[in-house]
């Protein structure tokens, strides 16, 4: 009896190749997961640092309220890009945070894949 070497090495090869590939696939997908879960993490984050910002503007706040403010500015300080944490220094400096909330809303719209809004922000407040 003898063995065919040609087809067992083709078998093997093929094999191989299709190992191989799993493993690059793996690989990949297991990068691109990584990359998806801290774009989705970082984004939740501004999104939380925008509201908190947003909600605090020109409002009377309680302490509750100025503890979850200064918690968004961390937010932003820890993960916001060099452009929101140079609006975030102007407006520590100023009191004005619009310029932030304006390049947050431009970074998270661009992330989510939304349209880039232009328009100014505004901030609706009921006078007691």
């Amino acid at each position: 009896m003898t063995f065919d070497w040609t087809i067992s090495i083709g078998n093997i090869i093929s094999a191989f190749v299709i190992a191989l590939g799993w493993v690059v696939a793996y690989k990949l997908n297991s990068k691109k997961d990584l990359k998806n879960k801290k774009r989705e993490i970082r984004t939740q984050f501004l999104i939380d640092a925008y509201r908190i910002i947003a909600f605090s503007a020109n409002r009377d706040n309680n302490i509750e309220e100025m503890k979850r403010f200064e918690e968004a500015i961390e937010q932003v300080q820890f993960l916001g890009n060099l452009e929101q944490i140079r609006f975030l220094n102007e407006g520590i400096e100023t009191r004005n945070f619009t310029p932030l909330l304006v390049e947050l809303r431009r970074d998270i719209r661009n992330e989510l894949g939304i349209e880039i809004a232009d328009a100014n922000i505004k901030h609706f407040r009921f006078n007691k």
